[in-house]
């Protein structure tokens, strides 16, 4: 069966809302942006206490992918340690 045959309801439980919904997509996409931000300004000259606060804000972000798509959050954290 391809992703045409299928109902939107039941590509939204395989492929999560990220694919299916143009307004989670660019929610999503917005929070990776503030992610990749994050990450930019971090770096080899930032304190351990930067890192940390860093690690806090990715994690609120991350959180609020979840709310929106938990499908595409487990895709995203699979390799990501959230301690």
């Amino acid at each position: 069966m391809t992703k045409e045959e299928l109902s939107q309801s039941e590509t939204r439980k395989l492929y999560g809302r990220y694919y299916t919904s143009k307004e989670c997509k660019k929610k999503i996409d917005y929070l990776l942006w503030q992610c990749a931000v994050i990450n930019a300004n971090t770096g080899s000259d930032s304190t351990d206490a930067e890192l940390l606060e860093a690690k806090k804000q990715k994690n609120i972000l991350y959180d609020n992918i979840k709310e929106i798509d938990p499908i595409k959050y487990e895709s995203l954290t699979a390799g990501y340690e959230r301690e």
